[in-house]
């Protein structure tokens, strides 16, 4: 099935498109040459990233760094006290990590079901601590 893109106005295969259910045929009005260009138009793809360094490598860009982190420490201590608590026990080897309890991934964070017993933790993989979150 050809559609034309509204950029270059030339008719296309659908697969020439970014698929977007949104949109009529279920792929964007814009072919990917077009997005693409325009993309690097606006400086979103490396040349962007050395920007964004130089500004978190700036006396403006820690300050507000470290401003974000302590508000979030401000509002969460006792988050922020049982994060560094498991932190230190499992460098002391007082704790191991376990595999995530739902699918047995080896890549598990640590989940507090009460911030007041720190060491007492569930280990959950990020899908499924994420997902824990999201229902409860």
């Amino acid at each position: 099935m050809n559609k034309i893109c509204s950029k270059c106005k030339i008719s296309k295969d659908t697969s020439e498109f970014y698929k977007d259910s949104r949109y009529q045929f279920g792929v964007k009005g814009v072919c990917k040459d077009c997005h693409c260009r325009h993309m690097r138009e606006l400086e979103y793809t490396p040349n962007r990233k050395s920007t964004y360094r130089k500004y978190r490598q700036s006396e403006k860009g820690r300050a507000s760094r470290v401003a974000n982190q302590k508000a979030y420490a401000d509002r969460w201590p006792e988050k922020i006290k049982a994060q560094v608590a498991v932190s230190k026990a499992k460098r002391t080897g007082d704790i191991t990590e376990q595999p995530c309890e739902i699918c047995g991934n080896l890549n598990v964070e640590a989940h507090h079901d009460d911030y007041n017993e720190p060491l007492n933790v569930r280990w959950l993989c990020k899908k499924h601590h994420d997902e824990y979150h999201r229902r409860n």
